[in-house]
């Protein structure tokens, strides 16, 4: 049994979601669950930032300093007022664009690999559907009942090896093309180990297997006569509509973004936090001059939420640029292959019940 959380929840085909309406009321009490945050590395910077802005606030209270036995004569005007918060975030505006143009990119790209790896199922699950039904009555288009069974062998490894070529999309994406990692296929029954063998070390096998199904095809349509040329070109045209999507979410996901925006994009979020930092260590020290302990508040709070926000969208690309990983924010690959090889089974046998009825 899979554990899952309050905010978590079982869907179609066993697989495991958040769960939007725990999410909306009650998710942001819950920062820790954001994976940029398990990161000892931002946690610290985020500290860092907090105890920058309490030392500089610091020189903007010339009475605390006093208490202290510090001179710092002219440095309660090195930092702004309050009222002077937002006229003095100059990068604000160019980052909060830069940043949102960076989140939707990010997005498109996870959203397009999602779509394409969804068209090639459907492709998957039309060929068996039509293939099954095209083959069902092959008894009236074959001459001798073992050519009609050598129909329905070819039929059914046809379907077999197609299921096995969309389980090879996932495991190329996951640079997985070694005959170790093949191998759990043949105890699923995706392959044999003669096939898993001759696949092998192939740099993209799911192609090799999408040629072996084309080949059925053919036979089907010029030896056994099964299938008319029509028919036969729809379904090639089936294997070729699989063949592209899976290209073009494998290039999705071997293809970063430019390194040079990435790096703008970041530099730029280090330089607004840094004048954040300033910013907001004037609010506080004047606050603390003030003995205004809801602007103090407010100057700290300020810090930690922008911090965390911009953080957190830098962390974004990390998370999303590989969907076919096993973080809990990846595909549920596994899910959606066994679906698939249900429904390819399912719609084998509900072609040929509704046949013989």
């Amino acid at each position: 049994a899979i554990y899952a959380p309050k905010y978590m929840k079982f869907s179609r085909s066993n697989i495991l979601s958040y769960d939007p309406g725990w999410l909306i009321s009650h998710g942001w009490l819950w920062p820790t669950k954001a994976s940029f945050l398990h990161s000892k590395s931002l946690v610290t910077l985020e500290f860092v930032l907090v105890v920058t802005t309490t030392a500089l606030a610091f020189f903007k209270c010339p009475t605390l300093a006093a208490s202290n036995g510090l001179t710092l004569a002219g440095t309660e005007n090195c930092l702004p007022l309050p009222n002077q918060l937002l006229s003095s975030l100059t990068l604000l505006t160019i980052a909060s664009f830069m940043m949102s143009l960076f989140a939707t990119n990010i997005l498109a790209r996870w959203w397009s690999t999602r779509t394409f790896v969804a068209s090639a199922a459907g492709a998957c699950k039309s060929f068996s559907f039509l293939l099954n039904s095209w083959t069902v009555h092959n008894d009236d288009k074959v001459d001798k009942p073992a050519q009609a069974n050598s129909v329905i062998e070819i039929r059914d490894q046809a379907i077999r090896l197609l299921n096995f070529a969309h389980a090879l999309i996932f495991a190329t994406a996951r640079v997985q093309t070694s005959l170790d990692d093949i191998k759990p296929f043949v105890s699923l029954g995706y392959c044999t180990e003669c096939e898993a063998e001759t696949i092998a070390g192939t740099p993209e096998p799911f192609i090799a297997v999408l040629a072996w199904v084309s080949c059925m095809v053919d036979d089907l349509h010029r030896k056994k006569g099964v299938i008319t040329d029509q028919q036969a070109q729809m379904l090639c045209s089936l294997l070729s509509d699989i063949r592209g999507n899976a290209n073009n979410a494998l290039i999705l996901v071997t293809t970063q973004l430019p390194y040079l925006a990435v790096q703008l994009f970041a530099v730029l979020v280090y330089s607004f936090l840094l004048q954040l930092v300033i910013a907001c260590a004037g609010s506080v020290g004047a606050a603390l001059e003030g003995e205004d302990s809801s602007a103090a508040f407010a100057g700290y709070f300020t810090v930690v939420l922008c911090s965390y926000i911009y953080f957190g969208l830098l962390c974004l690309y990390s998370e999303l640029a590989m969907p076919f990983g096993d973080d809990s924010v990846d595909f549920p690959t596994d899910a959606y292959q066994d679906s698939l090889w249900a429904v390819l089974q399912g719609v084998g046998r509900g072609v040929r019940a509704a046949a013989a009825a």
